[in-house]
């Protein structure tokens, strides 16, 4: 087993199993018994219980494919507002354009507050 290292793994091997139907939905059936999100994070954490002669906790699952999906778009959002203020600044803006954006992405950042509090629980 390779030592524990600090920060992501880059896991750069592949290896290829091919399952009957049955087989693939009782592994699937195993994988999210164990809590894993990803039959390939739950392959990994079984095979090395079984290498090192224990069970090893498998990752926290993901969140639902929506979350992910709109923790991105929340993302995004963030990126382009960050541009546009980025823009203003560098174009000069009058200063009743400047306040009505800066009332606009205040009020766009607490919208996105209230997307995450929700996405969170």
């Amino acid at each position: 087993m390779p030592e524990e290292t600090e920060g992501p793994v880059k896991r750069t091997r592949v290896v290829a199993v091919r399952l009957t139907d049955e087989e693939h939905a009782a592994w699937a059936a195993a994988a999210a018994e164990a809590g894993s999100g990803r039959m390939g994070t739950w392959v990994r954490s079984t095979m090395a219980g079984l290498l090192t002669g224990h069970r090893v906790a498998p990752a926290r699952p993901g969140p639902p494919p929506e979350v992910a999906a709109l923790r991105a778009e929340l993302a995004r959002v963030g990126n382009n507002l960050n541009q546009a203020v980025r823009a203003a600044h560098v174009s000069g803006l009058d200063q009743t354009s400047a306040a009505e954006l800066v009332a606009r992405v205040d009020a766009a950042e607490a919208v996105m507050g209230q997307l995450r509090e929700s996405l969170r629980s």
